[in-house]
Formats: C-alpha cells, structure tokens, sequence
C-alpha cells in the first residue's frame, strides 16, 4: 500500500517539477531578473478591475431603474411640489412642442408626442428629479437636416414622420448602449467653451431661420447659411405678409413681459411668487391671445381653405400615429452620414444640462450690503455667483449659462444628489426607442425647462407623470383650439427661447481670461456655425478641441528647479521653511522670489504632464540640451581627431585648449532629481525615452549619474520605472531598455538601512514602510530626494 503511495506521489511530482523548469526557462527566455523587487502585481490588477460580485451585478440591474430606490418612499409632503413643477413644465412644453415640431419639418402633433414620452420615460430612468427631457430646438434642427437630405436624394419615397421616428429609433440604439456600457465619461472630451460655442452658434442660426417665417415673408431658403438668410430677409422685407402683425407682436409681448416681471420680483418682493408664475406662464399667455386674435380675425375670411394668415389648421386628437417604426435598409444608408451628428447632439444637449453649474460663472459678484459682517481679519473675498432658485432673475441665468458651464453636479450639488451621466444616456436611449412607437422624434434634455422644472419645487422625478398627464389633456381636447394657431406666433416662441442660449458677452470675455486658446476655439465654433452649418459647427468645436488636447499632452510644461526660503505668515509665528520653484522667472507666478540654484553637480527637473509617448521626446531633448549646455563634458577633445568627432559635433569654436578650460568650468553632474509629483501614468515609450536620456547624459559626462526620483506614488509607475532599470542600487539589465554596469549608490537617508543618520534627514517609520530599501533613489517628496543626491555629492 505505500509502495501505491510512492509511485502515486512521484508521478505528481514529475509533472509538477516540469511545470517549474518550463517556468523557470520562460523567465530566462524574457529576461526576468533573478532578485526581482516586489512590485505591484497584473494579478492585483485584474482583481480590482474584473473582480465582478453577484451583489455588483444585482446592483447594476437595479440601478437601471433608478425609480425602485425611492418610489417605496413616496410621501404626502412630496405631492404638492410634484404638482405645482408638473403643472408649470406641461403648460410649457405644449407650446413649445408643438413650435419645435414646426422646426423639425413635422406636424405640430409630433411635437405633443416627443413631449409626452420624453416627460414619462424619463421618470422611470431618471437620476434628476430636475432635468425635463422634450423637443429641443437644436435637435428639432437636426432633424430637419437630416429630412430635407433624405428627400432630396430619394424624393418622395419616405414620408417625414417615419424618417424622423427611424432616426429616433437608431440615435436610441447607440445611446443606449453607450450607456449599458457606462462610457458617459466621453462626452467630458468636450470642453465648456466648445459646447458653448457650438450652442451659440446655433442659437443664431436656428432665431435668424425663424425671421421669414416671423415676417411672413415667402420664397426664402432658411436651411442656408445664416448670413444668407439675413441678406435674403432683408431684401424680402417688401413681401412681407399680415403674419409679421402676429409674429411681431408676440416676441415683443414675450420680452416685455419677462422684463416687466423680473422688475416686478426685485420691487416688490411680496409679490415675487406671483410675477414668477406669470414670467413662466408668458408663452402659453402670449400663445392664447395670438390664437384668439387669429380667430377673430381669420373665421369669417376663409377662402377654398385658405386663410389670410398661415395658422396651423387642423391637428389630429390623440395618439393617432401609432406605429412601429420601420428602419428600411436604404433609408438607414442614406441617413447613416448623419447618425453621428444626432448622437453627439443627443449627447451634448443631456449631459450638458444634467452637469451644468452655475458655481463659477465669472460674472461680477453681488455688491455686498454695507451692514453685512466683513470676514475676520478684513481680507477681501471673492464670492462665486449664487445657484439663485429663488432669486428674480433666475429663469433669465439659468437660459444664459446652463449649457455652457458643464463643470458638474449643478442640479445634484444644489439639491444634495448625484448624477449618473451613463444612466442619464440610457434614459435618453430608452426614450429614443420607446417613443419612434408612438411617433416622436429624436428628444434629449431642454434647459429653459429643467430651469423651470427645478424652481418651481420639484421633489422627485414623479413631476414628469403630472407633465405627460398635461400633454394627454391638451392632445385629446384642445387640438379644435390649435387649429387657429398662427405659425408666425410659434416662430415668436421659438425666437424668445433660443436666443437665450447664447452666451452672453460677459461670459464670451471670461473665456479669454482664462484660456486664450479656448476662447478661439468658442469664437471659430460661433463662426462656422453661423456662417456654414450648425454639423460643421460642432465637428469645427470637437476636432479642435481635441487638438488643443493633444497640443497640451505633448507640450507639457517642464523647469529646472531652484531651492527657495519662504516666510509663513504672522499667525504662524515668522516660521519659515523650504520651497523649490522654477529657476526661470517666466515659469513663476512671483518673480520677486530669490530662488538659489541647487548644489554643483545637482539638477531638480520637474515635468509636468503625465509621462507618455506623444511628450516623452520633450523630456529628452530638454534635459539632454541642458545637460550638454551647463553640465562639464567628461572627455577631454583637445586632442581629439576630426574622425573621433560625431558627424554633428562642430568642433571647436575658437582653440581647443580655450573649449577645454571653459568645459571644466562647469560642474560636474553626479545626480538628476526628477519631480514626479505631476505624473500620473507613464509607458513603455517613455521609459524608453527615460533609459535613452540616462544613456546620452552619462555619455556626456562619462561616469555614471544618479536617478532620483521623487514622490512616485503610483504602484504602477515604480513598478515601470524598475523594470527600465531605475530607483534601485543595482539596475536591472534588460534587453532593449538598458545594458549598463552596477551602480554602487550609496543608502537612501529614508531606506530602512542606511549610514549616518542625520536628525534632520532621520526617517520616521511611516517613511520606511513607505520607502523600501531595495528601492532607494525612490524618495516620498522633492525634499528627501534633493538631500540625497546632495549626500552622495559629500561623500565623493
């Protein structure tokens, strides 16, 4: 029986020892070091990005439904806020549906129907309780786009209804997704100043369209380039029809109304709750006095159907289009160049709004009251502009710099909540999908309306319910009353609430402040948009803005530092302690500093900018440059032939023996501090780049010179720099990256052992934990590093 036992052990043994030599020769095959130091493993790795739990998964469900997390809490207290904002936005969104649909080429009950099923879904998906989800005006113009180019390529062989419930369908499709996949995340490749641009531009673009229709002038091609449309407005002035007397009229009773209220709010506070009502209800307003108007005037003046201004005519009652959509494969070819455009539009609009603030809008504070309290100690404060639901002019505020200010969390900060950009996507693609069903068009985010949404009380995202219950009542009876609509006045509407979307020129010139190159990015998106397209606008504000992106990676910032004495402040007690800063004046913000130098033979480089492959040949040629140009040359060329000279090497300037004398005037470098206090990734071409720059300097200098490396805290980023030979007593010799004799550095003063401590230098325990003593030329901050290399200058 142990004889069994025997044979049974060996013949697990065998395999087992294959295993290990198999193991052992690919580690030789690849170069794997002998001694190698511990390092963060890709085992860990995996776990901490692909350790999915059944409890991850579960959650990840249940948070599709954002709902199920608080709908159980649903109270008496929450129902009245819910009411109120469900009420105002759907008094809203019927008018300005119904005139976005118009924009969109549409009947305006298609424009009923995005409001219905933007309001609804949304309440189920929603991570908002603010954030209102319709028609909006640049989508609506998109979808025109998108008609009128199917229809000139394959005239008549698709209504307009089923092109826009396709492209609703599809757009659905790929936001949806995107979200599934929670890749929200990409839409913050957009900066501010892009959006705003884009949205700019577009504001322009969609009020200077509406002019024709606003002066009832004929004959005038709104899908051109703006300017254009402005030439050809101009010279139709003498066409112009009766509806100017509607469309006029009523943008002008809009602004009036609007400014009179806001007056009205900073006078008479008593009364503020009642003039926001009626700045909220300015459109349905303005839209019923029009509309009785056009009544009164056009009932008795009908002639073969035909009335003396344009109006509506008849809207159908109800969901009367209800249908699936029906992607037909060429209908998909033919608008599949403008899918692209849709998504990012869909993207941009939503996310724009959910993470918009108004925390830093540049514009001037407040005057603060003469008897409010002054800070202690008298210092001046700069008080950022107030998230002012309350305040009177908040509807106006929120219009003018909602879109732009995607710095995040706006409606979540405000109300203590927090947004989930991909579970936002997916709501936008599940409306998207849902609603080509019933018969609506691409919808996203509307600001003006989340705006309102959120200042008139909303508590939970049940307010959308009451909103899509509005737009039910007013599609089954109020569709005889929207037969006398006149479109001149829902051009008036559609006029009043995008020219809001501009930026203003306040927030035009904060641009400049603070960053000139964004703001040409803002101001080339206006332009183009304006006087090309709004799709060459927005790809015009992505391409360059992901342009100036890769300018800023490969063109970081870098400077060679200097030691500098500081003074604390008074309450500090005239303590004083030690800086390093940037040895050029032109890289500091206080030239007045006196910054020394570091020790001969010592340089402190800091770069600042994660370490990778499109900036990495920065970093050498500019340490290298420094290097050749300030740091002594360890050959001596006074004798040397033209034949041992690179090919690149000039020569001397004027005698060899004046080069020499002037060569060994400068220091000799022993060791280079590198500030990695900025980096947070690195790569293998950079570490490449990093064993190359060593390989020229020590070339140069003809001796070996010291790597230090201070404050690596990222695992990763010590784990690449040993592999590239570095941070330890005895490099690592790894084939491609370096091949160079055993450096005898001397003990790190933070390594675990060491030779005479200084108190000033003696690490505490959390420093040595923190610092390994395989790894000593690693150091935790600039500090440490710079007395290390100063240490290993003294003991030369």
């Amino acid at each position: 029986m142990s004889q069994d036992a025997g044979e049974a052990l060996r013949s697990v043994q065998v395999p087992h020892n294959m295993f290990r030599r198999a193991i052992s020769l690919a580690k030789r095959v690849v170069g794997h070091p002998e001694n190698a130091v511990p390092t963060v493993s890709s085992t860990e790795w995996m776990k901490n990005n692909f350790n999915v739990s059944e409890r991850q998964v579960q959650g990840y469900l249940i948070g599709l439904f954002p709902i199920t997390s608080w709908i159980t809490r649903y109270n008496a207290a929450w129902i009245s806020g819910d009411l109120i904002a469900g009420l105002t936005v759907g008094m809203v969104v019927v008018p300005q549906g119904m005139s976005y649909a118009q924009l969109a080429l549409l009947p305006p009950e298609y424009g009923l129907y995005t409001s219905f099923v933007g309001v609804l879904i949304y309440s189920f998906f929603a991570t908002s309780k603010d954030v209102s989800i319709g028609p909006v005006a640049v989508m609506s113009i998109v979808v025109s786009q998108v008609i009128k180019r199917v229809e000139a390529q394959h005239p008549g062989e698709w209504d307009r209804p089923q092109i826009a419930t396709v492209l609703s369908f599809i757009t659905g499709i790929i936001v949806l997704g995107i979200g599934l996949l929670r890749l929200g995340w990409i839409v913050e490749f957009i900066p501010t100043p892009a959006v705003s641009g884009f949205m700019t531009g577009s504001a322009i673009s969609i009020a200077v369209g509406q002019l024709p229709g606003l002066m009832g002038i004929s004959g005038v091609n709104t899908r051109t380039a703006s300017y254009k449309v402005i030439i050809d407005t101009i010279a139709g002035l003498s066409r112009s029809r009766l509806d100017a007397a509607w469309g006029v009229s009523g943008l002008v009773a809009l602004y009036l109304i609007r400014y009179i209220c806001t007056w009205g709010e900073s006078g008479y506070l008593r009364r503020k709750r009642v003039f926001f009502f009626i700045t909220v209800f300015r459109n349905a307003f303005v839209m019923i006095l029009l509309t009785l108007a056009a009544w009164l005037y056009c009932r008795t003046k009908e002639v073969d159907g035909k009335y003396p201004i344009k109006i509506l005519l008849t809207v159908p009652a109800g969901f009367k289009h209800v249908a699936p959509p029906k992607p037909d494969s060429k209908l998909l070819e033919t608008m599949a160049p403008d899918l692209p455009l849709a998504t990012i539009i869909l993207l941009l609009e939503h996310i724009a709004i959910s993470l918009s603030t108004l925390l830093e809008t540049w514009e001037k504070p407040p005057r603060p009251s003469p008897h409010a309290k002054r800070p202690v100690g008298g210092s001046k404060t700069i008080e950022p502009f107030a998230i002012r639901l309350v305040s009177a002019k908040m509807d106006e505020e929120l219009k003018k710099t909602g879109p732009f200010l995607r710095l995040k969390h706006a409606f979540g900060r405000l109300n203590g909540y927090t947004i989930d950009p991909s579970q936002e996507l997916i709501a936008i693609g599940a409306t998207g999908i849902i609603g080509s069903c019933l018969g609506a068009y691409p919808a996203t985010g509307s600001f003006s309306r989340s705006a309102l949404k959120s200042k008139s009380g909303v508590r939970t995202p049940l307010a959308g319910v009451v909103t899509a219950i509005v737009v039910v009542v007013a599609l089954y009876g109020l569709t005889d009353a929207f037969f006398w609509i006149p479109t001149a006045g829902l051009s008036a509407i559609i006029i009043h609430n995008v020219i809001d979307l501009a930026a203003s020129p306040q927030q035009a010139y904060s641009y400049w402040r603070v960053s000139p190159p964004e703001f040409c990015i803002w101001m080339a998106s206006v332009l183009v948009t304006v006087f090309s397209s709004i799709e060459t606008g927005i790809y015009t504000s992505i391409g360059a803005s992901l342009v100036l992106l890769l300018l800023r990676i490969s063109k970081p910032r870098s400077a060679f530092l200097g030691r500098a004495i500081i003074s604390e402040p008074a309450n500090y007690k005239g303590t004083t302690r030690e800086v390093f800063l940037p040895l050029s004046s032109a890289n500091t913000s206080n030239a007045g500093i006196d910054i020394l130098p570091p020790s001969p033979g010592v340089l402190i480089y800091r770069f600042e900018e994660s370490y990778l492959y499109p900036n990495c040949s920065i970093f050498n040629s500019v340490l290298v440059s420094h290097v050749k140009k300030n740091i002594q040359r360890g050959r001596d060329m006074t004798d040397a032939k033209p034949g041992d000279r690179p090919w690149n090497d000039p020569g001397h300037r004027r005698s060899a023996v004046k080069d020499e004398i002037e060569n060994r005037q400068k220091p000799v470098l022993r060791a280079i501090v590198l500030d990695f206090s900025t980096v947070s990734h690195i790569d293998m071409t950079a570490i490449q780049t990093l064993v190359d720059t060593r390989r020229e300097i020590e070339k140069w200098t003809g001796h070996n010179v010291e790597f230090h490396f201070a404050t690596v805290l990222s695992p990763w980023i010590k784990r690449a720099l040993i592999a590239g030979g570095f941070g330890m007593k005895t490099p690592v010799s790894q084939e491609g990256l370096s091949r160079r004799h055993p450096l005898q550095a001397l003990d790190d003063v933070e390594s675990a052992e060491g030779v005479e401590k200084h108190p000033s230098t003696t690490p505490t325990a959390s420093s040595i934990n923190f610092i390994s003593s395989d790894t000593p030329f690693f150091h935790i901050d600039i500090s440490a590093a710079v007395a290390s290399a100063e240490r290993t200058i003294a003991q030369l």
